[in-house]
């Protein structure tokens, strides 16, 4: 059982692959191994296990993140929505 608990996807070192498939991207059982800079097998096993902390902090940032990704996506539209009519408006009045 303690063999379980060292496996590479449980530690802090180990990056997974994932490859894109047509909706999400899907996890294969590669990764990238940090500590000995070389692709491993998710399920191996090495003296050198460090244990994952939960990322719980890390989701959070994401959020903060993404939501001002966001925000400033947003204002950028309303920018180009803006420049759009008052180019509409000049064209209208040079037709005139």
């Amino acid at each position: 059982m303690s063999d379980n608990i060292s496996k590479c996807f449980k530690c802090r070192n180990f990056d997974r692959y994932y490859i894109r498939g047509e909706k999400r991207f899907n996890r294969i059982e590669l990764g990238w191994c940090c500590d000995k800079c070389e692709s491993v097998n998710a399920e191996s096993c090495c003296g050198n296990f460090a244990v994952k902390s939960p990322c719980k902090k890390s989701e959070r940032i994401l959020a903060a993140s993404l939501s001002g990704i966001l925000t400033e996506l947003s204002e950028l539209r309303n920018i180009i929505e803006e420049e759009r009519s008052e180019r509409n408006e000049i064209e209208e009045v040079c037709e005139l």
